[in-house]
């Protein structure tokens, strides 16, 4: 049994990706005959939205009418109906569209076909009936939007057919979503637009991409956070909503997160003494067990009767019981969307797990490969060895995969391997196929790019020989709030690491967005976005392309501060320990600067990383770049924008503005 979300691959065999801009040759008839979308303000095709579409259709005849007519100047009917002949662009999966060979049913979720045939322009995919995505936009309190936006962490349904309305305005109007607002849309002028040769098919590359990074996740408060950042700048969480659906975020979404609290194990068996397993529950080194409260506990995932409970408490969810059904569950006990949904299940034990349990059981499965470590740069955490408990674990995650198999084939559990179990067991064998394994990675580049990187990809190639499921990643894009303005960057870095996942199977990825979201990690979103729908582009040409495209005559001192800042965050305040292993990630730790620099604190940064030289080139930079574009101008207020989140917080915070500013 494949898991259906996860199943490899993905681009059609019709296909040979060479970027954004590739159009594949169909013989027609029409063959070397291009059809005229609009010339001098007039438009030359009508866009049809077949009698009987549903309203994932409509919406997406809206945004190509819009974005039309911004390019060319034309004004484009929306009609129901075209007569045979007259040109048009047809939408959705209709049946003129099957007439013309599209099969929606065979594309992968997300996977849209466009089509060429004579004078009309397919556009279809998968689309649910009856999804609105204006409430989505609007963020409109009913079901299922539940007023979250893009932030919402729930399984939607398909509106594929925006996903190729999106890509055409791309392919063919040369059309760009660099970061939400006017400001970051970018609508070339074209007088004369025509379509000659299309027919593709795109399927993405994995099944699920989803970033925390949007917009400023309704919490404001949080000014280290810069999640104030897009509305200081005009951004609406609706123009967050629309980018998110632009930049392609997979309707797919995998529950993945600590789930004891969910479950309410605290609760339900420590908390009241006349329920009370205090054999559940992880012991401390001086005998007591570690349950303080319900999200300060962890379990003895050796015992057989922890793995017992927590099948009980699975199939509850998995036959479409309520969490308050289960055993000793409070009233108000709810299944946590990013836990728990759908077809899946969260084993994800909590992160305070890091002092593991101290019971004899577990004392003697404790893996004999993993010495305990220490690292006393993690000042307040736990430390340990990356494969200290994983026979402990990996036992306790197949016993429960296993308990559930037969009764439910097709329901699933996820889990990372992570923390003391991120090693393999020395027991290892296949997984169970109902187990969709997961790990967690930071994408400071490929396996060349120094020792954590290379450990990485070994592992997951090694990870790769025991599941049939393919692998998911939980992707790290957080840095210490300490330094708050300081651009840590990882753009090149990411082309790098997504070219290295392109033939591993990876298919999906959830990237962890906190620390400087907001317009300064824009870019890494976008960037993020188009790589994991294909893992194979140039990342360089993308970057390249968004300078030019957004900072016209400017754009070649805009990428040349790309690379300074990314350059001195992976060279500089990335530590680079060889091998090291910190919180959930093989990874090159980036330390607060307090223990990074322990005499001079932030200062350290100042006199080590951000020099005197290096500031006078970023201020030579910035003033270069206000030379080559005009005041009032779309570039030139890009550029003013793009300096204020990008130069002039490195200049304040180390004292190196000039008085008149920038």
């Amino acid at each position: 049994m494949k898991h259906f979300l996860l199943q490899a691959k993905v681009f059609s065999s019709r296909l040979a990706i060479a970027g954004l801009a590739l159009l594949v040759l169909a013989g027609t008839a029409f063959a070397g005959t291009a059809l005229t979308l609009a010339e001098n303000k007039v438009a030359g095709v009508k866009i049809v939205v077949p009698p009987g579409s549903c309203k994932p259709v409509v919406f997406a005849a809206r945004e190509l009418r819009t974005f039309l007519q911004q390019a060319t100047g034309a004004e484009f009917a929306i009609t129901g109906q075209a007569p045979a002949s007259e040109a048009a662009i047809v939408l959705g999966d209709c049946p003129e569209s099957r007439a013309a060979g599209i099969d929606v049913s065979k594309l992968k979720r997300d996977g849209f076909q466009l089509l060429r045939e004579g004078n009309r322009i397919f556009i279809a995919g998968r689309d649910d009936p009856d999804y609105d995505l204006d409430a989505f936009v609007e963020m409109e309190k009913v079901p299922p939007i539940n007023g979250l936006g893009w932030n919402n962490a729930l399984i939607r349904p398909e509106y594929a057919t925006l996903f190729g309305v999106y890509d055409f305005l791309e392919r063919v109007a040369g059309i760009r979503w660099y970061f939400p607002g006017k400001m970051g849309t970018y609508v070339p002028r074209s007088p004369v637009l025509t379509v000659e040769k299309l027919d593709l098919i795109e399927n993405p590359a994995m099944m699920f991409r989803n970033s925390a990074g949007f917009g400023d996740r309704s919490h404001g408060k949080y000014k280290t956070w810069r999640m104030p950042d897009y509305p200081e700048i005009g951004v609406t969480r609706a123009d967050s909503n629309l980018w998110a659906l632009r930049c392609r975020q997979s309707t797919a979404y995998l529950p993945e997160n600590h789930a004891i609290g969910m479950l309410h194990y605290y609760y339900r068996y420590y908390q009241n003494e006349k329920n009370r397993k205090e054999e559940y529950f992880a012991m401390n080194p001086d005998g007591t067990r570690y349950a303080e409260s319900q999200h300060k506990c962890s379990l003895c995932y050796s015992n057989p009767d922890v793995a017992k409970q927590i099948i009980a408490d699975a199939k509850v969810f998995f036959s479409g019981g309520k969490a308050s059904e289960m055993e000793n569950a409070p009233w108000n006990a709810v299944w946590v969307p990013n836990r728990a949904q759908g077809d899946y299940f969260s084993l994800l034990p909590n992160d305070h797990y890091g002092a593991g349990c101290h019971c004899e059981r577990c004392k003697a499965m404790l893996q004999k490969s993993a010495p305990e470590a220490t690292d006393p740069s993690l000042p307040g955490e736990d430390t340990f060895s990356p494969g200290r408990y994983s026979r402990i674990m990996w036992d306790h995650f197949r016993t429960v995969a296993e308990g559930t198999l037969e009764e439910f084939p097709n329901k699933y559990f996820t889990i990372l391997a992570y923390s003391m179990w991120r090693e393999m067991p020395e027991n290892i064998s296949k997984l169970p196929a109902n187990l969709l394994l997961g790990l967690t990675a930071i994408p400071n580049g490929n396996s060349s790019d120094g020792a954590a990187m290379k450990r990485f990809f070994e592992d997951l190639r090694e990870w790769r020989k025991y599941t049939d499921n393919g692998i998911w990643l939980w992707l790290y894009f957080i840095n210490r709030p300490q330094y708050d303005g300081i651009p840590l960057l990882r753009l090149w870095a990411a082309g790098r690491f997504y070219n290295e996942l392109k033939d591993l199977n990876v298919n999906g990825i959830y990237m962890e967005c906190l620390v400087t979201n907001g317009f300064q990690a824009h870019l890494d979103i976008y960037l993020n976005h188009r790589l994991m729908w294909n893992p194979s582009l140039d990342a360089n040409q993308i970057i390249s392309e968004y300078a030019k495209n957004l900072y016209g005559a400017a754009d070649g001192e805009v990428v040349a501060m790309l690379q300074l800042f990314e350059e001195k965050y992976l060279n500089g305040i990335v530590k680079n320990v060889p091998g090291s292993y910190a919180g959930a990630a093989y990874r090159d730790i980036v330390d607060i600067p307090e223990v990074r620099w322990p005499e001079d604190g932030i200062a350290g940064l100042r006199k080590e990383i951000y020099t005197d030289e290096v500031l006078a080139q970023i201020l030579q930079l910035a003033q270069q770049a206000q030379s080559k574009v005009t005041l009032g101008t779309i570039e030139g207020d890009r550029l003013r924008l793009f300096l204020s989140r990008f130069a002039a917080p490195v200049l304040r915070k180390f004292n190196a503005m000039p008085q008149e500013g920038l």
